[in-house]
């Protein structure tokens, strides 16, 4: 009983002090965190976010990574939960319970783009104010004022503050604005968002804004609307509430679903605070998962950022009120708050050497083990892609080289097409060779038989014929009528009708189509018949047809066995016809073989042109193979390198879990005494009347939960 009593005064003693603890000042908002702007002239210019390039000292992302891990995933939307479950860019959704501290650092989601979602810390950069050695010095420097660099951003400060802060500290116009967020939200390599990542959606479309990303513990992170124009005026310090949210088909989320989900600020801490859920209604809720370790809220100081600049600042504190301000965790407005009941530790001892984020080694281990496993089957996979992808290199590779063979193959068919071809032309060019010596002999006979003629005009008439049947060729006879003095005027007014026609080249006989009385033909010109014949192989009989029309002449043509007319020609000796009609047929027999091989030439050559153009195609289908498997190769080379630093980050994360193994194999056994503290929410009494009518309040509702868990009996 005694003991009891004791417990009860320790109970009473307890509230009794809180009750009189005075509430501390607000920080000033001037200079306080997220209240302090940048001062007239000294604003951030406008388009200062371009998109900001590695930075300098950072080291280079894994190969092919891009600022995002592997592309998408599968995410379905389990119900039951509210959460989104599966994979996205690698991880596995959720691999973090809630409600629990996120890291501080790092990746704490992914977006739609599946690029990585951090809090709003970054590790701290430039040179501190109180440093004393290079090696205090963390680049890249916020500053640069011609070749010199200066400036100061510490680890666990809100991006925010830290770009609105330099533009105190350092000189005018010196601040190095590619370090800070791009009109996006996000910057460096690999690209990572800290602020409201306005390209995954659009901030002026009516109604909820959409999904632009999932966190880690499964739930969906929104844009910053909750209705058209207005953000959700009921967030808790994680950046979460529940509420309806639109339909998204591709990760199953049906419309009007009510669940718990976050939404993107404008203020600290932007895209996550904590991993909330219904609970976590309060900064001090907030504030109490991060009370282990080196960094946690509760620390805050001056933060020295100058010689002139000092701000009130709880550094590596994410719990942030919904004015983006780091509100006391004990003040008059934290109604509600959480504390451990009167008496108790206010937290259970944290093992020496726990990694911030976990209650207990064996927490830790089972996170090791998880993404150890992980880190192995992401590397498995990424050799399955790259032997797959070397696989198809090969294949095509194979395939570009079978085109190369049949291109050679068509190549060597194309040159022996080619040698075929010279070879008929050497032969057509014999024949032709052997056509000119018959044609040869066949002249000397006509020569010999018109050296027998004695009349001029009919030796003219025979060479017209004899030529055409030489050149094996039909005589072509035109007729037409023309009025004339005589016959020898009749012709040549008839070669004047035809300039294209030369009269040595040609026969012409003119007769009277009808007698007249002798005064008569004197006066009057007489009409006759003329008969021009020609050999077509000498004379372009349609030009001359064509002139004796322009002329107003109707002529009409006949094609005349040469040989055939010869016979008729006074003064022809029969015994020489005979021996030109040996000679002109075996003219006309070698003609017909020239004729046959120049067709065998131009078919050939038809042949040639095309197995040549058949050449270029597989010549050119083969190039195209190759660039294709030299492609292919390519990207197997770079799933090489990002299976091999898959392989390391799997060797990595083993050695971790191996080492969280070793530590909780060595622990001592947990004892019952160091079982979990129950958590008590109370409200805070006020002074006066009512608050020693609150205090007794208080005190009847602690007594009570203190005989509910057996501490009073």
């Amino acid at each position: 009983m005694r003991g009891r009593a004791s417990l009860l005064a320790i109970v009473v003693a307890s509230l009794l002090a809180t009750a009189s603890a005075q509430p501390k000042p607000e920080r000033p908002s001037g200079g306080g965190p997220g209240g302090g702007g940048a001062g007239a002239g000294d604003k951030k210019p406008p388009g200062s976010r371009p998109g900001a390039p590695p930075a300098e000292g950072k080291p280079p992302s894994r190969p092919g990574s891009g600022g995002s891990l592997a592309a998408g995933g599968k995410l379905a939307f389990d119900s039951a939960t509210g959460k989104l479950k599966g994979t996205w860019a690698g991880a596995i959704i959720p691999s973090y319970r809630a409600p629990m501290a996120a890291p501080l650092l790092g990746t704490v989601g992914y977006g739609t783009d599946s690029k990585l979602i951090y809090g709003p810390f970054e590790a701290g950069f430039g040179a501190g104010p109180t440093s004393t050695s290079a090696s205090d010095a963390r680049p890249p420097y916020p500053c640069k004022d011609g070749s010199t660099y200066s400036g100061y951003c510490p680890g666990g400060m809100d991006v925010k503050t830290c770009e609105e802060t330099l533009f105190k500290t350092c000189a005018s116009g010196t601040v190095r604005t590619e370090l800070f967020m791009d009109e996006c939200g996000g910057h460096a390599n690999p690209y990572h968002y800290h602020m409201d990542p306005v390209c995954l959606y659009k901030p002026d479309d009516p109604g909820h804004s959409g999904v632009v990303g999932v966190m880690l513990d499964g739930r969906p992170l929104y844009g910053r609307h909750e209705t058209t124009g207005t953000a959700p005026a009921d967030l808790d310090p994680c950046g979460g509430h529940t509420g309806t949210v639109p339909a998204y088909d591709s990760w199953g989320i049906p419309e009007g679903a009510k669940i718990y989900h976050y939404h993107a600020r404008t203020k600290p801490p932007f895209l996550l605070g904590c991993y909330g859920d219904e609970t976590t209604s309060s900064l001090q809720h907030c504030r109490r998962l991060y009370q282990s370790g080196t960094r946690k809220c509760g620390d805050g100081a001056g933060v020295t950022m100058s010689g002139s600049v000092e701000l009130e600042y709880d550094l590596w504190c994410p719990c942030y009120d919904s004015d983006g301000k780091q509100a006391d965790g004990d003040s008059d407005d934290d109604k509600g708050g959480v504390v451990a009941a009167p008496g108790l530790p206010a937290s259970p001892p944290r093992p020496p050497g726990l990694p911030d984020g976990y209650d207990t080694w064996e927490e830790y281990k089972k996170e090791q083990d998880r993404k150890a496993e992980h880190a192995k089957r992401d590397a498995e996979k990424k050799k399955e892609a790259e032997e797959k992808k070397k696989k198809e290199a090969e294949e095509k590779k194979k395939e570009a080289e079978d085109k190369k063979k049949e291109a050679e193959e068509k190549k060597k068919q194309a040159e022996e097409k080619r040698k075929k071809l010279e070879e008929k032309k050497k032969e057509a060019e014999e024949k032709r060779k052997k056509l000119e010596e018959e044609r040869k002999e066949a002249k000397a006979k006509r020569d010999a038989m018109l050296a027998k003629i004695a009349d001029a005009k009919a030796a003219r008439r025979a060479k017209v014929l004899a030529d055409a049947a030489i050149a094996g060729k039909n005589a072509t006879r035109v007729k037409f009528k023309k009025p004339a003095p005589n016959a020898t005027a009749a012709c040549d007014l008839a070669f004047a009708a035809m300039p294209s026609v030369n009269s040595s080249k040609a026969f012409c006989n003119a007769t009277e189509t009808s007698a007249s009385s002798g005064r008569r033909r004197r006066i009057l010109n007489t009409e006759y018949d003329v008969t021009i014949e020609v050999n077509p192989e000498e004379v372009n009989v349609t030009a001359a047809v064509t002139e004796l029309q322009s002329g107003g002449i109707t002529p009409t043509t006949t094609q005349v066995d040469p040989l055939v007319a010869l016979a008729s020609v006074d003064g022809v000796d029969s015994g020489d016809l005979t021996a030109l009609k040996t000679e002109v047929a075996g003219a006309a027999e070698v003609q017909a073989e020239v004729a046959a091989i120049e067709d065998q030439v131009d078919s050939t050559e038809a042949e040639v042109s095309d197995a040549e153009a058949e050449v270029k195609d597989a010549e050119a289908e083969a190039d195209g193979l190759q660039a294709e498997a030299d492609e292919l190769q390519a990207e197997a080379d770079e799933l090489k390198a990002e299976a091999e630093y898959a392989d390391q980050v799997a060797d990595e994360e083993k050695k971790k879990a191996d080492a969280a193994a070793d530590t909780v194999s060595a622990l001592p056994p947990r004892s019952d005494d160091e079982a979990d503290v129950d958590i008590i929410t109370t409200t805070k009494p006020k002074g006066g009347a009512a608050g020693l009518a609150g205090l007794f309040t208080a005190l009847v509702a602690t007594a009570a939960a203190l005989v509910s868990v057996g501490q009073i009996g």
